[in-house]
């Protein structure tokens, strides 16, 4: 599974600020939302909204049967702002946010980005933005139903797999600080 670590994630969100800020909302979106690329990229206008004083985003679930609302991400870094989704959603609410943008197109460039923030292109995949937001989630938790639940998935058991991940990283962690006496 290929998920990228805080750090990593800002070089690659650098670069996409950079680089192209549509593909930069996109997978800020990704990352904040847990949303895969299908939902994203379906985004329109009015899936951009306030609520009690809070700007969200709805994720339509056409797996799950019922949409999933998110709380819009800002910051004083614009590498890691959703805030421009608001004007976007203002000037386009009935229609797509993201526009003409496809997933193999922005897979394609996403690689490309991965070899500019000088990580392996081999995490050039939209997926990637959704693992990500799982091991966020579960390092800060430890809750396997807390994942579930955010990204939306169908069966519970489905988060186990991040559970696994997690398992492997801390072996191969004891075994890189493994001494001989």
């Amino acid at each position: 599974m290929y998920y990228l670590e805080n750090k990593d994630l800002g070089k690659l969100f650098a670069v996409m600020y950079e680089k192209n800020r549509t593909h930069h909302l996109v997978a800020l979106t990704q990352f904040f939302c847990g949303g895969r690329i299908s939902q994203v990229l379906a985004l329109q206008g009015q899936d951009i909204f306030d609520v009690n004083g809070r700007t969200v985003v709805k994720i339509h679930s056409a797996k799950q049967g019922f949409d999933r609302i998110h709380n819009l991400h800002t910051d004083t870094r614009p590498e890691f702002d959703m805030s421009p989704l608001i004007a976007l959603a203002k000037v386009r609410p009935l229609a797509r946010l993201f526009g003409g943008t496809t997933r193999q197109f922005f897979n394609l460039s996403l690689k490309r980005y991965c070899a500019e923030a000088g990580l392996h292109t081999d995490f050039g995949h939209s997926h990637m933005f959704r693992h990500s937001c799982a091991m966020e989630i579960w390092t800060a938790t430890q809750r396997l139903g807390t994942i579930s639940h955010f990204l939306g998935h169908r069966s519970p058991a489905t988060a186990c797999f991040y559970l696994a991940e997690s398992d492997g990283k801390l072996a191969q962690a004891a075994m890189d600080n493994y001494q001989f006496d």
